[in-house]
């Protein structure tokens, strides 16, 4: 492979690793989402886990990014030794550019959706997490509880939102 190619490759392979992840992370903050709009919030805890792994993953993939980044810019002679895929995508060779724009748009689209679906998990755990507080204190007036169980302490599932 020639040099200006093989950057190219690199570069998509560590692209299409991090769509990959993207798209699991996407997955993974939706099902979030939907186990606390179902009211599901003893399973939130474990899915908040599989969201922080993900989350770990993409950050070593975007460590391995920017080193196969800095090496592609300096192969393409740019002048920017991170620049963006999409200058990526308009300097390397054919038939790279496409290739390299496509997994850019597929990447924005995924951390929009992972954006939103993230919002709309937050709305419905804090309206879970209200649901649970006037729950606890019609049981009996306590507004919240001690991590004994004894009515007193920092508001129920703080944690949550």
């Amino acid at each position: 492979m020639s040099a200006t190619l093989q950057p190219a490759a690199a570069l998509a392979d560590v692209l299409a690793a991090e769509v990959a992840v993207l798209e699991n992370l996407h997955f993974r903050v939706v099902q979030a989402a939907n186990l606390a709009a179902a009211g599901r919030h003893r399973f939130l805890a474990p899915a908040s886990d599989k969201v922080l792994d993900a989350i770990d993953e993409l950050g070593g993939l975007e460590l391995a990014r920017a080193l196969v980044v800095s090496n592609a810019a300096a192969a393409w002679d740019l002048a920017d030794d991170q620049p963006t895929i999409a200058e990526l995508a308009a300097a390397a060779p054919p038939p790279w550019p496409p290739v390299l724009a496509g997994f850019a748009a597929r990447m924005r689209e995924l951390v929009a959706a992972i954006d939103e679906a993230g919002s709309r998990g937050a709305v419905y755990a804090t309206h879970g997490r209200d649901r649970v507080q006037t729950a606890l204190t019609a049981v009996d007036g306590a507004e919240s509880y001690e991590p004994d169980g004894a009515p007193g302490g920092s508001p129920v599932l703080g944690l949550v939102t």
